[in-house]
């Protein structure tokens, strides 16, 4: 029994220091894509944009070799005449914002791009349940983000005037 109490305690004492540890940590890495998102936000707000919405829910389904993932967070999306920009974000206790990394979709394979990673979209766009689906593929990954806006028809059709 005292074992038990031991590793108990042991446990409980870990937990109470790598929590704190954990979350500060991942909300470090975080600030510095909400910074580059915030200043991308600002350059692409000089640009004639076709769509814009902050704070759209997306889920994000990611299948690379040996990994599968399914996430929900939150975006902010832009997109101009080359690009679908999406600024990926968790709000955590109400005001904590811990960043993902930004992506930036476009219909043909590039580079990485002003701070973004650079995705490609295969197959066609398109409407379900009252959000729009994209696949699109980065390196290894087949990305399947599902954005749901206010307006899906009109983020769709900016989508499709990227081409």
């Amino acid at each position: 029994m005292l074992v038990f109490v031991g590793i108990a305690v042991a446990f409980v004492a870990f937990f109470v220091v790598m929590a704190p540890l954990i979350f500060w940590v991942n909300y470090a890495i975080g600030s510095s894509f909400v910074r580059e998102a915030e200043q991308m936000k600002a350059s692409l707000g000089a640009r004639p944009l076709a769509f814009a919405e902050d704070g759209m829910k997306l889920r994000q389904s990611a299948v690379a070799p040996l990994a599968f993932s399914v996430t929900w967070m939150l975006a902010d999306v832009r997109v101009d005449g080359h690009a679908l920009y999406v600024m990926r974000y968790f709000r955590r206790f109400g005001r904590w914002v811990f960043g993902q990394p930004n992506l930036r979709v476009t219909w043909e394979k590039e580079e990485r791009v002003d701070g973004f990673f650079s995705a490609y979209i295969e197959g066609e766009p398109r409407i379900e349940d009252g959000a729009v689906v994209i696949r699109v593929r980065m390196n290894v990954q087949s990305i399947s983000l599902r954005l749901r806006p206010r307006e899906p028809e009109r983020l769709l059709a900016a989508i499709f005037a990227m081409r």
